[in-house]
């Protein structure tokens, strides 16, 4: 049996967001109150192997700085879980082929159409935090 966590969540729609997590629920529910958010119990995921959950199965999406994916993903079947990639992570590297800098995200999701969205919006946060990341250093 997988341990709980409880999350501090505020918002609605396109606003909901996870403020913190705590193990203890009166904790819990004292932040929920000081910052008007609701409390949610949750597996804690490093108990339980990702693959285990029903439909969500992990996948490699390579992906451009425009948002191209350059080739076809794949996914890798249940049987086949990597257990040294973190999921979810990401990685930028050079294409021997192309020579362009592109970004292949380790994501967890439900099928190819989630997965690409979920690799989309990482490579949106990447851009945001630094709008060179996918430019080719000096060589």
């Amino acid at each position: 049996m997988s341990e709980k966590v409880l999350v501090i969540t505020a918002g609605e729609y396109s606003d909901y967001h996870i403020i913190g997590a705590v193990r203890d629920r009166a904790i819990a529910e004292v932040y929920a109150k000081h910052l008007h958010g609701a409390v949610e119990e949750i597996e804690y995921l490093e108990d339980i192997e990702p693959r285990t959950k029903k439909g969500i199965f992990p996948w490699h999406i390579y992906m451009d700085k425009d948002g191209n994916i350059p080739r076809e993903d794949w996914h890798l079947g249940p049987d086949e879980f990597d257990k040294d990639i973190k999921y979810p992570s990401f990685s930028l590297y050079r294409d021997n082929h192309s020579g362009k800098i592109e970004m292949v995200a380790h994501i967890l999701a439900k099928d190819r159409d989630h997965a690409i969205k979920v690799a989309g919006e990482l490579r949106t946060q990447i851009l945001a935090l630094n709008p060179h990341a996918f430019d080719k250093p000096d060589d």
